[in-house]
């Protein structure tokens, strides 16, 4: 039903755990990005889209631009605009556009986007994928409103986004549930029902508060439990993430590093555990402008 995201990541790199290439700080891993873009869904657009022409394309907290860069083959006369608050990001992102003339990539600051994209002509279509869980991002809602905004009318907004997993081992469980959720929530400027965890049950409810009409809603369930495919690069993206989020929950005054340290320890052998039990909850919501 969806089109194939042409990929060029090798899979096989994420077998192992190695925190060496990490920045910390720049670079923000998440489990649900990774499983979205390789073995969940591995799709470009839903199939609404098909039909459509577009000739103005944004995608913010677009990362390393796998799924612009697709957009920006499959529509070689679209201008394609990606919006990283990381530098680090863009910079790889650049990288891989080298000899793509319709695409372009930008170091901005998610809460001045309205004005750092004044200029432009409203988009046809705007991207924009698991932004709960980065703290770069302090007010989803404004974040939303303003992408709607940045919308012409009649187009449309592609959004997807992840709940916290939910696993068997204890260790596992209080990172996720206690550690990180507690420290994003912290994080926001204002308080925001849904932001983490919670927010998939938000987004809809946010994208017609705006004045959208929501044209699809898909639901997808991961699971990485030992035995399945996934279960390795969770490990690895469990690791990463919690050498990344480290400094940020440690500000949080929820955990002294000694006890964080052993924590983590701890829950990377629970995932790689013969009995370890985890699934992640996604949804995806495709939005259209109506004015």
């Amino acid at each position: 039903m969806f089109d194939r995201l042409e990929m060029s990541l090798d899979m096989q790199a994420f077998a192992v755990p190695s925190p060496a290439p990490l920045l910390v700080g720049n670079a923000h891993p998440s489990f649900a990005e990774h499983c979205y873009f390789n073995e969940l869904m591995g799709e470009l657009l839903p199939a609404a889209l098909h039909s459509e022409t577009f000739t103005t394309i944004l995608d913010v907290h677009c990362r390393s631009g796998e799924w612009l860069l697709a957009m920006a083959r499959r529509y070689p006369h679209a201008q394609c605009i990606g919006i990283d608050s990381s530098s680090y990001q863009i910079e790889l992102a650049r990288a891989q556009a080298y000899g793509l003339p319709n695409v372009t990539f930008l170091v901005k600051d998610y809460e001045t986007l309205s004005t750092a994209l004044v200029e432009l002509h409203r988009f046809d279509l705007v991207h924009l994928s698991f932004c709960a869980t980065n703290p770069a991002i302090e007010r989803v809602c404004a974040l939303v409103c303003t992408l709607i905004d940045l919308c012409r009318p009649g187009g449309y907004l592609l959004w997807h986004e992840a709940e916290m997993p939910i696993c068997t081992g204890l260790s596992c469980q209080h990172f996720f549930s206690t550690l990180l959720a507690r420290t994003m929530q912290m994080c926001r400027k204002e308080s925001e029902a849904g932001s983490v965890p919670g927010i998939t049950a938000q987004m809809a409810c946010w994208l017609r508060r705006y004045g959208c009409a929501i044209i699809e809603d898909g639901a997808h369930l991961v699971d990485a439990s030992q035995g399945t495919c996934l279960n390795r690069h969770f490990a690895h993206h469990f690791h990463a993430l919690s050498l990344q989020m480290k400094d940020l929950i440690l500000m949080s005054g929820l955990i002294w590093e000694r006890a964080y340290d052993g924590l983590c320890h701890q829950a990377l052998s629970e995932i790689q555990g013969n009995r370890f039990c985890m699934i992640c909850f996604m949804r995806t919501l495709l939005a259209r402008r109506e004015d």
